[in-house]
């Protein structure tokens, strides 16, 4: 991965579950998350995941969650100096989806389309984000949030 790629991936993160159409249940929730890169040799997507992690979470602690909403993943993006529109926001029961554009501080633009399915117990989210100007090393990166609910926290787990 590159060092231009990893910097697109790690905004994806704080970004990819999108609007949370159930309130999530507090307990130990782990995160899982997929991207797929392209390979700059051959240009085929592969896949890059970081490891699970898991965490006890409040109710406040979710509430506070960067994507749970799509003003809120606007607002996640433009933290990083960009500035960023919503459009097409669509919601039908417990999926819910939208587009980002956005104009990087640099003057790139990108542009987002995020869909996420939640339930009390579980918060899925898929993007695509497309580079419009594309710089050397660049590419296009579909991402994946996996967020399920284990149960009750431990007392000893953070």
């Amino acid at each position: 991965m590159t060092t231009l790629q990893r910097p697109l991936v790690l905004a994806l993160l704080a970004l990819l579950v999108g609007p949370v159409a159930a309130e999530p249940v507090p307990g130990l929730w782990e995160r899982r998350f997929t991207a797929f890169l392209a390979d700059p040799v051959t240009g085929e997507p592969k896949p890059w995941a970081e490891p699970a992690q898991q965490r006890c979470m409040s109710e406040a602690d979710l509430r506070k969650l960067p994507f749970v909403s799509a003003a809120a993943s606007k607002a996640s993006y433009e933290s990083n100096g960009s500035r960023c529109t919503v459009s097409d926001e669509t919601r039908s029961g417990a999926v819910a989806s939208w587009n980002l554009q956005c104009r990087e501080k640099d003057g790139r633009k990108a542009q987002m389309r995020v869909s996420v399915e939640a339930s009390a117990e579980q918060m899925v989210s898929r993007s695509r984000l497309a580079m419009e100007d594309k710089a050397p090393g660049a590419s296009d990166v579909e991402a994946e949030v996996r967020m399920q609910r284990l149960g009750a926290c431990d007392a000893g787990k953070p």
